[in-house]
């Protein structure tokens, strides 16, 4: 069996990631534009080509089978939003990503729960429990309350996951199905 080629998109503000990734990985293609970067800079980030590049980034992003980023970058967030939108191509895309600070969030939102995956002793979290996931602190830990509790804790963010939810929903012709909501 031939191995995959590995094929990466990279949308930066800082032209030495280019290198860096050419360094460290010499087997991938690497897709981007060097100039791009240079464009994303405080003195040009307002002007036509560099709104240009970030609106080419953004939907080179949103068509990638995986993505890593920053939640914390609203850049992240937008492309994360229109992969969902690409259903026909990528299926529930809601889990293809990976975020390297934050939890994905917007504006007003609710707060919707995370599962607990490994248990911690410590903080009294067991695996199945739902807690409210506060943030990552981006230093392997995350703030989290168990819910129905006022107890928050530091644990190590890969303990966690997200969780979708489901509730039942009635068709038009009285069936019963799921709807994904089922907050505990």
């Amino acid at each position: 069996m031939k191995p995959v080629q590995r094929r990466v998109y990279i949308a930066t503000d800082d032209p030495s990631v280019f290198d860096e990734a050419k360094s460290k990985y010499p087997s991938y293609i690497f897709y981007g534009n060097r100039g791009r970067a240079n464009s994303a800079s405080l003195f040009t980030r307002k002007n036509e080509d560099s709104i240009m590049g970030v609106v080419t980034d953004v939907f080179a992003l949103s068509k990638t089978n995986y993505l890593v980023c920053t939640f914390s970058s609203q850049v992240c967030r937008l492309a994360y939003e229109l992969m969902q939108s690409n259903h026909l191509e990528l299926g529930d895309a809601s889990q293809q990503f990976r975020s390297l600070d934050d939890i994905y969030y917007f504006g007003g939102q609710q707060a919707s729960p995370y599962e607990v995956l490994i248990s911690s002793k410590e903080h009294d979290l067991s695996p199945g429990d739902l807690v409210h996931y506060h943030g990552n602190h981006w230093n392997g830990y995350a703030k989290v309350e168990k819910l129905n509790t006022n107890r928050k804790v530091m644990a190590p963010a890969f303990k966690f996951s997200s969780r979708l939810l489901t509730a039942p929903m009635i068709g038009a012709h009285g069936n019963r199905s799921e709807f994904i909501i089922d907050y505990k």
